[in-house]
């Protein structure tokens, strides 16, 4: 009988192992009477032999860690290369050196680009090798653990049998077998384990894919912007703004007798600043006006140029000014390292850095000549205004006592909306922050009717404003004014009144002539902030040596100040009191012309004010340049001084440079490091796994040798789909003869 007339072997499984979970061996033997299947009994599996040659593969799995480990430090200390990647190679680059400023600069960085290239193309090559090594160590531990299962009693489905071989290509995650094989009739621990199996596949293939990406992140070196910080010596003490000009360095004219005489003239050395930002600001609001979108006004102190920089606040669009002495700081920080880079010839090196208060540093050379780039950062304190002008009319003063006075001004918003607007002057108030200042720019234009522009600079606290055209009373018996000023800020609507308490200046600019006045009062509100000053050293890229304020944001970056009027007065270089502003200054004709060209006030708020946004660019330009003189004072830091009061903080000093280094703050890189952390824990546990799944492995080619040798079962003859084919159990058990073979059990119940 032939084996195609045994219909019991064509059909199914003998009956009496229906139930009985016996595994039926994909062997058999033939008889006279036909071919029947064998039960072989299961042999007991040999333990494999700890070779040299495993023991060569386990330290080949372990070695995987150690640069994977060493990528992963030199990344978390923020190891620096240098300008270019071949720049921490064994033989140093000669043109990693050369400095910024040195004149063959552009040939230096193009012949280190084509060094670089090869070298990138090197770590390239290396992130594959590490990629490739890490799979070979993942397929080995699936592998493993695959053979483990097909020896278990349970037995491994047909379609993870040979899961290792597509390992790792991602499209074997995509093939319908791995998801339903395990499928069937299974005991749960079963189930357990397959689900795990599964699981550990996934995961290690989508490691390996991701570990060719996840190494070139952590071995090739990215731009990046180091700090070399500057030990902080100096926490901010205070601003003199609050008082009349009394520090001697604020021109290199003026002496303390001067100042407190209340001769600024000694300022004059900067007037010419004054009258290029008047004119420039005057060409830029016409062409704004125009519908041109203009530029910064820029200008320069000691060697550096610096510009207007605004924010936006509560009290609207608030204008940063530099003080002069921190421009100064920062000329000495840049004078620095440009004599370290050679600027300079070298025996002026230390001569030059210790003019200007610097010790020179030798181990800055190495820092400062190998980077791309370098910018120098200050943390110092800076002076900013918001403000606003209205159409007036003259000063209207109501005594109040020998020590007290208000002045109240009428202002026009449109042309159905009026206001007075006063405040207090005179020495008898509680607030020791008020305090007055006049002077005149001359006019000569008008040959007929010559009259000067008079200015009245107030400073205040308290600003109270009535929605009337008249002042709600006119002497001390019939108003009081104690009353009044002591209202808080809001609206108080039994009064008609509007308090605004909080510092302020008030400037009126008025112009008599014989058919009238012109008349505008502007009002400005101080703050203080501690922004940093920037300056980039690399001359291609600030040729112009501009340094920038990082302005403050948010509400809670500044402070409301007091602002003294006789600010203005220096930054006009006059003298007190009353002194006059010559005619021919660029200055003084832009701010004449401006007034005049005040025409009539809008009918609506919202519409255009052209003459009056010409004016508050000139009343903006004074009260720049005029915060721009403020000095401010320092202590030292005292042993264990904490950095926590926001009114005086540490002026901190440090400087960032542009080159490639390894960095740990992305989050490419925490993203690449827990990929290869895992990684490490594969290749660590992978001679583990090795050991305890000990009993001897049989290679791939076995087990496709062991089921060629023995005829096919007949019983899967009824399997018409691949998913039922993947659902066959079986086992792989030692050949009872043959050292080196295997045997393949098929087991009926997972089928």
């Amino acid at each position: 009988m032939d084996r195609s007339s045994n219909s019991d072997f064509a059909r199914e499984p003998f009956s009496p192992y229906q139930d009985a979970n016996i595994p039926l061996m994909l062997v058999g033997h033939s008889t006279g009477n036909g071919y029947f299947p064998q039960q072989t009994p299961a042999a007991v599996p040999r333990r494999e032999r700890y070779t040299a040659w495993r023991l060569l593969i386990d330290l080949a799995s372990i070695a995987w860690i150690a640069p994977i480990v060493f990528a992963i430090y030199i990344n978390t200390q923020s190891w620096v290369v240098g300008r270019g990647i071949s720049c921490r190679s064994l033989h140093p680059n000669p043109y990693c050196t050369g400095g910024l400023f040195a004149a063959d600069r552009h040939e230096r960085l193009a012949a280190l680009y084509e060094e670089d290239k090869a070298i990138l193309a090197s770590l390239q090559i290396v992130s594959k090798a590490l990629e490739t090594w890490f799979s070979i160590i993942a397929t080995s531990v699936v592998f493993s653990v695959t053979m483990h299962l097909a020896r278990s009693p349970d037995g491994l489905p047909l379609g993870h049998l040979f899961t290792h071989v597509s390992f790792p290509d991602v499209l074997g995650l995509f093939d319908r077998g791995l998801w339903t094989s395990w499928t069937g009739r299974r005991r749960p621990e079963s189930v357990l384990r397959l689900c795990g199996f599964i699981f550990l596949v996934v995961v290690l293939c989508i490691t390996s894919n991701l570990m060719g990406p996840a190494t070139a992140i952590l071995i090739i070196p990215q731009l990046g912007s180091p700090i070399v910080e500057i030990p902080v010596t100096d926490r901010f003490e205070r601003i003199s703004a609050d008082l009349s000009p009394a520090v001697a360095n604020m021109a290199p004219e003026c002496s303390p007798t001067e100042l407190t005489a209340g001769n600024f003239s000694c300022t004059a050395v900067y007037a010419s600043s004054l009258d290029e930002m008047s004119s420039g600001s005057k060409l830029r609001m016409e062409m704004f006006l125009r519908h041109w979108s203009p530029g910064p006004i820029v200008t320069e102190h000691d060697g550096v140029l610096f510009t207007v920089n605004a924010t936006n606040g509560t009290d609207g669009i608030i204008a940063w000014a530099p003080s002069r002495r921190a421009l100064s700081e920062i000329t000495a920080d840049l004078i620095e390292v440009e004599a370290i880079q050679g600027l300079y010839w070298p025996n002026d090196t230390s001569e030059v850095i210790t003019k200007f208060g610097r010790t020179p540093d030798p181990v800055a050379f190495d820092k400062y000549n190998n980077t791309l780039d370098m910018t120098l950062h200050r943390v110092l304190p800076s002076l900013g205004f918001s403000s606003a002008c209205v159409r007036a009319s003259g000063v209207i003063d109501y005594t109040v006592s020998t020590t007290k006075s208000v002045s109240c001004v009428n202002i026009t918003l449109t042309t159905t909306r009026y206001a007075v607007s006063c405040s207090r002057t005179g020495t008898g108030w509680a607030d020791i922050e008020l305090a007055r200042s006049q002077f005149f720019v001359a006019d000569t234009s008008d040959v007929a009717w010559p009259s000067n522009v008079s200015v009245d600079v107030f400073t205040t606290t308290k600003e109270a404003y009535f929605n009337n055209t008249d002042p709600p009373c006119g002497s001390t018996s019939s108003c009081d004014w104690e009353r009044i000023f002591s209202r808080e800020a809001g609206r108080h609507p039994d009064l008609g009144l509007l308090m605004d308490v909080r510092p302020q200046q008030l400037t009126l600019y008025s112009k008599t002539h014989p058919f009238g006045h012109h008349a505008v009062l502007c009002t400005s509100y101080p703050y203080l902030s501690f922004p940093e000053y920037v300056i980039h050293v690399f001359p291609d890229q600030n040729p112009i040596r501009l340094t920038q304020l990082r302005a403050p944001l948010g509400d809670n970056a500044y402070q409301h100040i007091t602002f003294h009027p006789d600010w203005i007065s220096a930054a006009w270089s006059l003298n007190k009191p009353s002194d006059i502003v010559e005619a021919t200054r660029p200055a003084a004709m832009n701010l004449v012309s401006a007034l005049k060209s005040i025409g009539s006030p809008p009918q609506f708020p919202e519409d255009n004010d052209e003459g009056l946004w010409m004016f508050l660019s000139q009343h903006q330009v004074a009260t720049f340049h005029a915060m721009t003189f403020v000095n401010f004072s320092t202590t030292k830091i005292q042993p264990r001084e904490t950095d926590d009061d926001p009114i005086r903080p540490f002026l901190r000093v440090y400087k960032t440079l542009r080159v490639y280094m390894y960095d740990s703050k992305s989050r490419t890189f925490k993203a690449a490091a827990a990929v290869c952390g895992f990684g490490c824990l594969v290749a660590f546990f992978r001679p583990i796994i090795s050991n305890v799944v000990s009993a001897r492995r049989p290679s791939t080619l076995r087990v496709a040798v062991a089921a060629l040798q023995h005829p096919p079962l007949q019983s899967l003859s009824g399997a018409q789909k691949e998913r039922d084919l993947g659902r066959l159990s079986v086992r792989v058990v030692p050949h009872p003869e043959d050292q080196k073979g295997v045997v393949l059990q098929a087991l009926q119940r997972g089928f």
